[in-house]
Parts: structure tokens; sequence; C-alpha cells
């Protein structure tokens, strides 16, 4: 089976960057690729956004929403910015990719796909194993589950989407 694209980059930049641990520090790795982070009090429903102009990109996070959603915010941001900027349309010209409750929905192909960026980086596979070959863990107890959501400091709602597409738990 195929690598989707998403997942494939991921993989990539956590291997460029040698992370092997969780949780990964998604900020340090942007930073590294050359995109600012920047954290401003935004409206409640923006989570944040990334902006490209002159081939200079600047993510800035809702600095008013909880940690977990700021990580999660900041590696949607930056799957954009890897997967959907530099395709000749947007070179060097002005871009915005709002994270708002549409990136949500699931309908758009470019938030699916900066969606499943974000989660194969900040919860990737070869990260989440090793907790499952350590420990007996039964994901339906909530304390399990709020444990391994905070190893990796994501919401247990990412982490449970997570899993399941892992199929580390059926749906």
């Amino acid at each position: 089976m195929k690598t989707e694209p998403a997942v494939q980059k991921a993989q990539e930049i956590l291997m460029r960057f040698g992370v092997n641990s969780a949780p990964v520090d998604v900020k340090s790795i942007s930073e590294k690729l050359d995109v600012s982070v920047v954290e401003r009090s935004l409206e409640d429903e923006v989570s944040g956004f990334l902006i490209v102009k002159n081939n200079h990109a600047v993510i800035a996070v809702n600095s008013n929403h909880h940690l977990n959603r700021r990580r999660f915010t900041i590696a949607h941001e930056l799957g954009h910015y890897l997967l959907h900027h530099r395709q000749g349309l947007f070179y060097d010209s002005r871009l915005t990719f709002f994270r708002d409750p549409r990136s949500s929905e699931g309908i758009d192909a470019q938030e699916i796909e900066a969606n499943k960026f974000a989660a194969s980086l900040l919860m990737p596979e070869s990260l989440i194993q090793p907790y499952f070959q350590k420990r007996n863990f039964d994901l339906h107890n909530p304390f399990d589950l709020a444990y391994l959501a905070s190893q990796f400091k994501v919401s247990e709602q990412a982490l449970t989407i997570q899993l399941v597409k892992l199929n580390f738990i059926e749906a």
C-alpha cells in the first residue's frame, strides 16, 4: 500500500530532524524550516493561519487556545506550507490559509491533507508503537487514553482519530 503524500512528508520531516520521541517539538521544526511562528490573540473561531509572501512564511496561532490545539494548528499550517504553497500558482505571491471550524469538516481536500500531515507529524505510528510494546493499554479506559494523549501533547480526540486511522483501535 502506497503511503499518502501528507503522511510521507511528515515522515520525511521527522527523519530529517532526527525526531525519535514524543512530544514532537513542532515549533522548533517550523523554525528550522524558516517558518516563523507567532502567537496572537485571535477570534475564538480562528485557530491560526499561514501567510506566505515573497517566499517568507509566518504561522500565526491563537494564543487563547489550549497548548494542544496550538500545537496541532502549527502542524496543520506547516502542512499547508510544505504541501500546498509551492505549487507554481502560489510561488512568491501572498497566500493565506486559515484554520477555522471548516478545517475540520472534512470537505476540502487541502484541509484534509493538512490535517493528515499534522496528525502524522505529531502522532506518527513510529512513536506510538513503542507505547503499546512497553505497556498493555486499554484505550477504552479514559485514564490510559488521557495518559497517551498527554505524552504526545495532543487532545484525546485527535489521538483517538489517529489511533483509528493507524488501526490501533476500531472505529
